[in-house]
Formats: C-alpha cells, structure tokens, sequence
C-alpha cells in the first residue's frame, strides 16, 4: 500500500519538478501545454487508462504486501519475499479480486452521483471491512498452518 500510495504521489508532483529548478518562464509554458493534455485525460479513456494501469499493478503494491502485513500481525513470517514466493503463479487472480473489490466502489459512488442519493457513503464505509475479510481468507489459502501431529508416546 505504501508503494501505491508513492506512485500516486510521484505521478502528481513530477510535472512540477522544473519549476523548483529554477526553469520558471519555460515551465509555465510547458504547464500550460501540459494542462491542456492532462483535461483530456480527465476524459473517460484517460481515467479508464489510468484505473486500468493501477489495477494491473495493483497485486504487487497491495496485494501482497497486505498478505505479508497480515502473517506480520499473526506472528508468521514478516517477508515479503515470502508473501511473493507462496503466491506465485496467481497474478490474475490477485487482479481480478482488486477489479471486483475496486468495482464495488466505483458503481456506489457512480450510483450515489448520477441519482444524487449522498446515503451511499454509509455503504462505502463498510466496503474496507468487508475487504478486510476477504484478505483474511485468501491468506488462509496462502498460508495455511500445518496440523500438528501426535506421535505416540511408548
């Protein structure tokens, strides 16, 4: 979470790096260029460009991380190199739950705009527990624990 959180925060502040450098006449020149492209990406296929880009990178910056943090939080292993290592191979699957989870978000709050409810936010707010859970199981998936066995004592 804390890599998405970076990405988020970088593809923001990177377009206003030269103006700290000192190039201000050449940047605002830019910037205005600069604007005029970023409001078509305002536009729909923009956003849907840029949801799609987050979704597909969305396993490796919170996925697993967030399974590591749970086995952290349990007493497990706390590697992150271990949450990768047992979910290995399930790329799509860890995609696809992100689209559904993503999905429930955006038809509430488009439903909550188009017919402007503003009740949906109670709804939306349950949403992190919900998911909360649905990690829970999937980690059980991933990291089950293996059964003690007793041995017979002679």
């Amino acid at each position: 979470m804390f890599i998405n959180i970076i990405i988020y925060v970088l593809i923001v502040v990177t377009p206003f790096i030269p103006l700290f450098m000192g190039f201000r006449e050449k940047y605002l020149e830019f910037f205005e260029g600069y604007m005029e492209i970023m409001e078509s990406y305002n536009a729909l296929p923009g956003k849907t460009s840029f949801y799609i880009f987050m979704l597909l990178i969305s396993p490796y910056t919170l996925s697993r991380p967030y399974l590591a943090w749970i086995s952290s939080l349990i007493g497990s292993s706390r590697s992150i190199i271990d949450a990768y290592k047992r979910t290995t191979g399930n790329y799509w699957n860890f995609v696809l739950c992100a689209f559904v989870m993503s999905a429930l978000f955006f038809i509430s709050y488009y439903i909550d705009t188009i017919y402007d409810i503003n009740t949906l936010i109670a709804l939306m707010s349950v949403f992190p527990v919900y998911f909360n859970i649905v990690f829970i199981d999937i980690y059980k998936v991933f990291y089950k624990r293996k059964p003690r066995v007793k041995t017979p004592s002679h």
